[in-house]
């Protein structure tokens, strides 16, 4: 088959380089299935035009500059080839997904949504007149197929709104983009290349630095939990990176902390295996693609209750899952409560339960007739 994996969202998503690419991960899964795979990619308007696209392990990206509203990628459904046979989309709430719909049912293509929310993030009058759109645009689309879907929790929000067919599929990782020899690296080298030495208990924090993140509540939590040997590395970059700079220098940290707007994903690795714990703040994270490379990478993670980690967290007891801010800066102070002796056990349940090709599995297996 002729597989297109279409995503629409503008921003940081899979930007190369940078992040771990769930379409990329995806698409050389399916390729290894046999099947032809393109990825429509959409991209900034400002984006390196003389980069068009690019060939992945078997699998072909194709670069879509467009004009979007937000995060919503208004491209030309044309550029999809007609004679595709499946297109499986990163949904979510975005706005082309009916014109998407509309074009594939018109040139007899498979259309398979892959939802992990079903309303807009903020709580605001734009946020109001987005999800309203969404109810009247494309959920009438999730009501008509059969969706995808990232989380249980997204499941049960789409069927609470009337969509009648939605089967889960979790995001997976793509382990061949790991560094799998990692624990063959001297850990106290890595240490100090980064600044910290052998007896500090690093504390990790890898996000952008804006409002959902929560990296102002961070700093907070690190006031409360700060001993002699606990020290801050926060990867991120953002709106709020002046202010949070400012509250470490308030609260006195600033031998504590340190923040590093970028690290390439080939680096990635290092920040993961030199820290003891990592922090995922956010309430509302639709999966956390870090959140599973620090397991893979024998951290501690804890987080925010929210439907990504809660997906990946349940059942693994080296890790720890909160209802609030202030049991995080509880479980950093009062070690008892992490149990890291199953941590490699820890890491072998995530590489069997988020694998790409459960994911495929799924798509594969959606009969012909969901069109």
């Amino acid at each position: 088959m002729k597989i297109a994996i279409v995503v629409p969202i503008i921003g940081n998503f899979g930007r190369k380089g940078f992040y771990h690419s769930q379409e990329i991960g995806l698409g050389k899964e399916i390729a290894k299935n046999g099947h032809e795979v393109i990825v429509y990619k959409c991209v900034p308007l400002s984006f390196n035009t003389g980069l068009t696209e690019e060939e992945f392990e078997g699998i072909n990206v194709k670069y879509i500059p467009t004009r979007s509203i937000g995060p919503h990628g208004l491209f030309k459904t044309s550029v999809i080839n007609k004679d595709t046979d499946v297109v499986f989309a990163f949904s979510d709430t975005q706005l082309i997904i009916s014109k998407l719909y509309r074009y594939c049912k018109k040139n007899s293509i498979k259309f398979i949504p892959y939802v992990g929310i079903a309303h807009s993030f903020q709580r605001n009058i734009k946020s109001k007149i987005m999800d309203q759109l969404f109810k009247l645009t494309t959920l009438k689309v999730y009501k008509k197929v059969k969706v995808v879907t990232k989380t249980d929790h997204a499941k049960q929000e789409l069927m609470s709104m009337g969509v009648q067919q939605c089967v889960v599929a979790p995001v997976g990782l793509d382990f061949s983009s790991l560094k799998a020899d990692f624990e063959e690296y001297d850990r106290v080298k890595l240490r100090e290349k980064w600044g910290f030495s052998e007896k500090d208990e690093i504390i990790s924090f890898v996000a952008r630095l804006q409002p959902e993140k929560r990296p102002l509540e961070l700093i907070n939590i690190f006031k409360e939990v700060q001993l002699p040997n606990k020290k801050l590395l926060v990867v991120g970059d953002g709106p709020l990176k002046k202010e949070m700079q400012k509250k470490i220098q308030s609260f006195g940290l600033e031998d504590k902390a340190v923040i590093v707007p970028q690290v390439k994903y080939e680096e990635m690795w290092e920040i993961h295996y030199i820290a003891d714990y990592f922090l995922n703040l956010r309430n509302d994270e639709i999966f956390g693609m870090a959140i599973m490379e620090a397991i893979y990478y024998k951290s501690c993670v804890i987080a925010v209750s929210a439907p990504g980690p809660d997906t990946i967290l349940k059942n693994m007891d080296s890790h720890l899952i909160c209802d609030s801010l202030s049991k995080i800066g509880n479980s950093l102070i009062n070690k008892s409560k992490l149990n890291q002796d199953n941590i490699s056990e820890d890491q072998l349940r995530l590489k069997e339960q988020f694998r790409w090709s459960n994911c495929v599995e799924t798509i594969l297996s959606i009969n012909e007739t969901d069109m």
